[in-house]
């Protein structure tokens, strides 16, 4: 669980590039129509975790459908997935938006998005969000790829909604400060990231060949108080 809130953490400079400009114009848009900034600003952030918890529990029942047969190759792909992104050997990002269902999904998104922002309702941050959280991103994907080798719906949910809320930091600091912020995130996403990618990826390798993991200090402790012949 913690993963999954370090990984929308430590790469929230991802989300600032690319979500960061809608986020932004929420925000102003809150104060054009005299509404408190905050709140659009929560209601934007609960819709967006919103649609990550949907994708979630979507991702989960099918890995729980999936995982009795497909366990191993799910863990398996999903580690191998990360450590690839993290040396940028999996290049996604330039050929996601080529693909044909995301393609269309990419042009549809900024039409519903600017039909919500000029709606007068208090609600429209929230539909705003909940339509962001669909935006083809990379990052998503690897959350939505660590969620899939839990093999639980619920799981699986409560992962990416950890994700989502280890992303808000970032996006909120964007909204209320603006781009200033950028600069100090990228040294975050370009020397934290990758080390964690790297381990959580062979975490789930582990994990796929069933190999035991300590879960806490005791095999430490046993090491350090080995049993000498005299």
């Amino acid at each position: 669980m913690l993963a999954a809130f370090l990984l929308g953490f430590f790469g929230s400079l991802h989300c600032v590039g690319m979500c960061g400009p809608l986020a932004i114009v929420i925000h102003q848009q809150a104060n054009r129509k005299d509404h408190e900034p905050i709140l659009a600003a929560t209601l934007y952030h609960v819709g967006r975790i919103s649609t990550y918890v949907i994708l979630g529990l979507a991702i989960g029942s099918l890995s729980m459908a999936l995982w009795g047969s497909l366990q191993f190759y799910l863990s398996l792909i999903a580690g191998a997935i990360l450590i690839l992104a993290a040396f940028s050997l999996l290049p996604w990002e330039r050929q996601i938006w080529s693909l044909p269902g995301l393609k269309q999904l990419g042009e549809w998104i900024p039409k519903a998005y600017g039909r919500f922002l000029n709606s007068p309702s208090r609600w429209a941050p929230f539909a705003g969000g909940m339509v962001n959280g669909l935006l083809p991103c990379g990052l998503v994907y690897l959350a939505l790829s660590t969620s899939m080798a839990t093999g639980d719906i619920v799981l699986g949910a409560q992962m990416m909604f950890l994700f989502g809320l280890g992303t808000i930091p970032a996006l909120a600091a964007t909204q209320f400060a603006g781009w200033k912020i950028k600069g100090r995130l990228a040294v975050v996403r370009t020397y934290v990231l990758p080390p964690f990618l790297v381990l959580t990826g062979i975490f789930l390798i582990l994990r796929a060949f069933a190999v035991p993991i300590p879960v806490d200090l005791r095999l430490l402790h046993e090491m350090t108080n080995i049993p000498m012949c005299h």
